[in-house]
């Protein structure tokens, strides 16, 4: 799979998960809001979630529906993580450290955030702008010289 890699859409997105099977966690595994507190099966992280994503990520809305092939397999840049100051990393450590979850509970909570960390604000950025585009007039566009969103 590395052989095939595409460092350069790497280099564009920052962030790239490369795990490629739907099998676990997609469409929408994890419920944080409806699932808050249950314990369904041992390695599930659904009843744990939305507790651990509040912790790791205090400034960011809790997703209502997360769905992301899991296990951590994903490629990110340098500059990417340097978007991130020092202290949130020192915070996600902390959390691993003192967390009462299971290591495989933790450790599944990180598995469904880490796109939350270094992809979403970038993909809303960009959808944001495009939804933009495509609710203003000819005009609009032509007065705030946006780029042309390329998906």
């Amino acid at each position: 799979m590395l052989r095939h890699f595409q460092i350069p859409y790497l280099e564009k997105e920052g962030y790239v998960n490369i795990r490629c099977a739907w099998s676990l966690g997609c469409p929408s595994e994890i419920k944080p809001f409806d699932e808050e507190g249950e314990n369904r099966v041992a390695i599930h992280a659904g009843g744990n979630y939305k507790a651990g994503f509040e912790a790791l990520f205090p400034k960011m809305a809790v997703p209502k529906v997360v769905g992301v092939s899991c296990c951590a397999q994903f490629a990110v840049t340098k500059e990417k993580i340097r978007e991130r100051k020092k202290e949130d990393y020192v915070r996600y450590r902390k959390w691993l450290l003192e967390t009462e979850l299971e290591d495989g509970i933790s450790g599944r909570v990180f598995e469904y955030s880490w796109h939350s960390e270094f992809l979403l604000p970038s993909l809303l950025a960009r959808i944001l702008a495009r939804i933009q585009l495509r609710n203003s007039s000819n005009s609009e566009r032509r007065r705030y010289h946006q780029p042309r969103f390329v998906g």
